[in-house]
Order: C-alpha cells, then structure tokens, then sequence
C-alpha cells in the first residue's frame, strides 16, 4: 500500500493566486499508478505562458510528517493541505520573474506549519505538452456535458422526441378503451332562440270562414204552412147615396 492513497483529495485540484501584479494558477495532481507515485503540483503565470512543476514522493512526506504514521493521520494532512487549496491559503515565496530562479509554492502560510514545495520552470516544449494534454482531458469531460466546457446552469433539453419504450415480451399489448362522448354543456340562462323570419302557418279552418246560417222557417202543424190572408179596407158608402 502506497501512502499516497490517502492523498485523494489533492488529486484534480485548480486554484487561482493574484500576488502582487501577477497572476498564477496552481493545478494538483495525485499520481497513483506510476512506478513511483507521487503528488505533483503545476504553477502557471498567465499571460506569459511560463510554467513550473514540483513533486513530493514517499521520502519526502516521511520527512515532514514521519515514518511510523497511521492512515488516519495521513488522510488528515491531506484533507488539511486540500483546504488551503479551497480556501485560497497559497503564497510564491522567494518569487523571480528571472529563468531558472529558484521558487516554491507554500501551501498554508497563515498556519502553524506551513508547507513549502521547491518548483523547477519547464522549457518551452515541456510546458506545450503539459497544456495540450491538459486540453485533452477537459476535452474527454466535456463529452459528458454535450461537449460543454462547463456545466450549463440552466438543464439543456433536447428539442429531439424521445423514442417510444418497447412493450415487454410477456406484456400483453395495451388495449384501447373507448372514449365516452362528453355532454355538451346546456346553454346559459341569457341564452334566447332566434325568432323564425316564416310567416305562421295558419290552420285551414280559419282561413276561409263558413256562411252564418239562415233562420229556419217555422213549420206549421201537420207540415202545412198557412198562408195569410190579405185584409182588404172596407169602404162604406155615405148617406147620400
């Protein structure tokens, strides 16, 4: 058992340190399954495209925290050191803008036993190949967020549909139920029918009225009818006659 299997939490850190004008960015790496593992740290200076690298193998954290030290307390300091990268507790000591000056990165220089880490500048080509495989790696991530460099803060759906899900093979098919007719709603209480422009029929009866009929005739006994007597005035003659 390696004792840098319990440096996980400094493996894949990044961190940004403003010091004076400049700025630097550290990147922290566990490498476990190197012939000899270690932990190793990159500093770049932006905009200039300078880089430094430094490294602690198994001799040096026995040198700084002991040979006979448990799990326990070596996942402790490296849970402590991953905290000053959080956290921001980094410093360049001994900082040089001249090649080949000798710097170090110090990680928790408020605490009681800060920890510092010698840094050798790259060449031009070796600092091409750091940042290309670097690229790579965001690259191969990225895949997994629709080759996004970082993950969008909104959801992105697709407009695509998704294809339908396969009936299960002992699954009968799903039968259709019929759709009930919905009643339609009655009309509201304002509601009034519109008035026929057709004249009204108008019943035969009543169009063509039957003639008032005629007094009958009184009849006589035995069906005879008697008729009157015309009364003649009667003349009489006077005296001198």
């Amino acid at each position: 058992m390696s004792m840098f299997d319990a440096f996980g939490p400094l493996d894949d850190l990044i961190q940004v340190i403003y010091q004076g004008t400049h700025r630097f960015v550290l990147l922290s790496k566990v490498d476990f399954d190197a012939a000899v593992p270690g932990w190793d740290v990159h500093l770049g200076l932006a905009d200039a495209g300078r880089w430094w690298r430094g490294r602690w193998e198994e001799k040096d954290v026995v040198g700084f925290v002991g040979a006979d030290v448990s799990e326990t307390l070596l996942e402790t300091f490296a849970d402590n050191l991953a905290g000053t990268v959080t956290q921001g507790d980094l410093f360049i000591g001994d900082w040089s803008a001249e090649k080949g000056a000798d710097i170090k990165i110090i990680f928790g220089p408020s605490g009681k036993k800060p920890l510092p880490i010698p840094l050798t500048e790259l060449s031009a080509e070796e600092a091409a190949i750091f940042v290309a495989n670097e690229l790579f790696s965001l690259g191969l991530n990225a895949q997994q967020r629709k080759c996004r460099l970082n993950p969008p803060a909104i959801p992105v759906y697709s407009s695509i549909p998704a294809a339908p899900a396969a009936p299960r093979r002992n699954s009968p098919p799903p039968t259709k139920k019929p759709r009930r007719a919905s009643p339609s709603p009655p009309p509201p209480s304002s509601y009034k029918p519109k008035e026929a422009n057709t004249p009204r029929r108008i019943p035969k009866e009543t169009r063509n009225p039957p003639p008032e009929p005629r007094p009958a005739k009184p009849k006589s006994k035995g069906g005879v009818i008697k008729k009157g007597r015309k009364v003649q005035d009667m003349e009489f003659a006077s005296d001198d006659e």
